[in-house]
């Protein structure tokens, strides 16, 4: 037998995927493995009916709805300095439309500034 296991048997539930910035796109072409963990969990719950929307480079190829964090890898930004700024305008931009989706999973959440400012937020 064939079975889908969907979250709470909704096969319509709206999650919100955070990959970081710095890296690779979502799939990695390079290095990433964080972001390959974020692509196959991405276009498998797309596969099982969801709504995802990702949140990641510009550049980055999904079956998700893309939102762009950042037009490329930080990394391969040389005028960047500070690769801290760009992630907390992409969380705060998630934490905005929080109440959109049902889920958010964020790929590095040991990251202490990413749970303070979205985590009131959601519900």
């Amino acid at each position: 037998m064939n079975y889908r296991l969907t979250w709470r048997g909704l096969r319509d539930t709206r999650i919100a995927q955070i990959a970081p910035l710095t890296e690779e796109t979502v799939p990695p072409k390079l290095y990433g493995g964080i972001d390959r963990v974020v692509s196959f969990l991405t276009e498998e719950l797309v596969s099982m009916g969801h709504e995802v929307r990702v949140f990641a480079r510009g550049n980055s190829v999904t079956r998700a709805k893309l939102a762009a964090g950042w037009p490329r890898a930080l990394r391969f930004e040389p005028s960047i300095r500070d690769t801290i700024a760009p992630h907390m305008v992409m969380i705060e931009r998630v934490a905005r439309r929080a109440d959109e989706f049902d889920v958010v999973h964020c790929a590095r959440l040991q990251k202490h500034w990413i749970s303070m400012l979205l985590l009131p937020c959601l519900r």
